[in-house]
């Protein structure tokens, strides 16, 4: 009965924001350039043509926030992809050659739809809680100090420190509850959780991590750590990392 109850009030707190238009923002990233690129994987030659993402990833957002009173506020936001050179929305993050890993382990969901961020939560003197597809704790840190966002063909941080193993929405977690705390003179802390929701084990399939960083003036360090289990009756494994600025 308390689950339900939780969750009927998660619910009606997302319906509050929806319907109060005001409090509603549509935003977004429309990225388009010319390329032409020739890697040599290619026994055609080069490629020319118009592409998206080259700098960030082109997007189109909804968000927004209901006042509850008492400095207690309702959440949403809804973000999805977009081929801005072809016109197609809500795409799904381009395929891997890593395995199959689970509802919620990144590109490899194969998530469609608002796969960059679907979540709905409460806010306040106590910080924010959020559910739903949303950025790890070690992707929040690596984005505080990545200059191009973790996006593009440009050299991101993710691929320095992790050969890519994190960027883009590998760097997303669904079926997820975060807790992010509010500023307290420059420093911030989240913790992050991602179910599995694989019968008969709670940890298949799951991720955790937490993050602490200090940020005030021209100083901003971060601390992160993820874990990440990876367990199907194909392919199992443990990827842990940890990074530190």
């Amino acid at each position: 009965m308390k689950k339900s109850l939780l969750a009927l009030a998660v619910l009606g707190a997302f319906a509050g924001a929806a319907s109060a238009q005001s409090s509603v923002t549509v935003y977004g990233i429309v990225d388009l350039g010319f390329s032409s690129a020739d890697s040599g994987a290619n026994q055609n030659g080069r490629t020319n043509g118009i592409s998206s993402g080259g700098q960030s990833a082109s997007r189109i957002g909804f968000k927004g926030t209901e006042d509850l009173g008492n400095g207690l506020k309702a959440n949403f936001q809804l973000e999805s992809t977009i081929q801005a050179d072809t016109g197609a929305a809500f795409g799904a993050p381009a395929a891997t050659s890593a395995p199959a890993a689970g509802p919620n382990i990144g590109a490899n969901n194969g998530a469609g739809g608002f796969n960059r961020f679907a979540t709905v939560g409460l806010s306040g003197a106590f910080g924010a809680v959020n559910l739903g597809r949303q950025t790890s704790a070690i992707k929040d840190a690596y984005d505080q100090i990545d200059p191009f966002g973790d996006g593009g063909a440009i050299g991101a941080i993710s691929n320095v420190f992790f050969n890519g193993a994190l960027n883009g929405d590998y760097g997303r977690i669904s079926n997820s509850v975060k807790y992010t705390s509010n500023s307290y003179a420059g420093f911030k802390a989240n913790v992050a959780y991602g179910f599995g929701e694989t019968a008969g084990s709670t940890s298949a399939n799951s991720n955790y991590g937490l993050g602490l960083g200090y940020a005030n003036g021209p100083l901003n360090v971060q601390f992160a750590y993820h874990n990440q289990d990876r367990s199907n009756a194909a392919f199992v494994q443990q990827a842990k990392n940890k990074l530190t600025f």
